[in-house]
């Protein structure tokens, strides 16, 4: 037979849709979308008006709307169910961008994070200034080898969970300025996630950071070093006649996602000041 004259073979109408010739043939299997000509030689031929039905088919696939469900539609289409089938899309759509969104910042802020612990000098200290901070925050009255850590710790991943806390920072730790000076061990008094602005959930209870100056110091051995670290920043605000505030702040820059060894996570140490 030969080709009718206006119509696309297999080939054809594949690599205009630039899928495989197989695809086609599973989708005419399953019955969503089958030749509108099957000639005598076997040989298959789509009408153009079929690409219109073909490229509705991969937006609902995008959308990740099972083929059953796309057959289902299909079968008993109507210009009602269309406009009905759209709209439900315009709204899933509108959800997905959102992700996607607050994913491209999550990125984004962790590319930050990760070239600050990458710059990072051990022991230096460096004055800076932070705008207002929304913290989310759990209690804890342990050191760090407290077993009970692990705890605290768990129960406030489960609140973030449960409250949709979105937050691209890790688990930061807050250190009391009055437990100073400090030998080889150190106590949290809580926990901290920060929550960006846009993203704040509205059933979680959040914490107001003012906007304020810090001064800040990196340890790249890991926790080992916090001590030290927190000695240093005390001593450096005496030395400058710097009223401090009542914690530290202990943030992860360099953490599992990029070292293998704990010793080497690079940890950031910042305490709060004002002239």
């Amino acid at each position: 037979m030969k080709k009718p004259y206006g119509y696309l073979t297999t080939g054809e109408f594949a690599n205009i849709c630039r899928v495989k010739k197989q695809t086609l043939f599973h989708y005419d299997q399953i019955g969503i979308l089958s030749p509108e000509i099957m000639g005598g030689n076997g040989y298959r031929y789509y009408s153009y008006l079929q690409l219109d039905t073909f490229n509705a088919i991969s937006m609902l696939k995008e959308l990740d709307m099972p083929l059953a469900e796309i057959k289902k539609f299909l079968d008993a289409r109507s210009p009602s169910d269309f406009l009905m089938l759209l709209e439900k899309q315009s709204r899933l759509v509108d959800e997905k961008i959102e992700e996607l969104q607050w994913l491209k910042k999550f990125i984004s802020e962790r590319i930050s994070i990760t070239r600050e612990g990458i710059s990072a000098e051990h022991g230096r200290i460096y004055l800076e200034t932070y705008p207002d901070q929304f913290f989310v925050i759990s209690e804890h009255h342990g050191g760090v080898e407290d077993p009970d850590i692990y705890a605290t710790l768990g129960q406030h991943m489960q609140y973030r969970t449960d409250h949709s806390v979105y937050s691209s920072s890790g688990i930061g730790g807050i250190i009391p300025v009055a437990d100073a000076p400090w030998d080889s061990v150190y106590r949290y008094s809580h926990f901290y996630t920060k929550v960006s602005p846009e993203y704040l959930p509205g059933s979680a209870e959040t914490v107001l950071i003012p906007a304020h100056s810090a001064i800040c110091v990196c340890t790249t051995k890991g926790f080992d070093c916090i001590p030290e670290m927190l000695n240093k920043l005390m001593d450096y605000a005496e030395k400058h006649n710097f009223s401090v505030g009542d914690y530290f702040y202990e943030d992860l820059l360099l953490d599992d996602m990029s070292n293998f060894n704990f010793d080497t996570y690079t940890v950031k140490l910042s305490l709060p000041i004002t002239e």
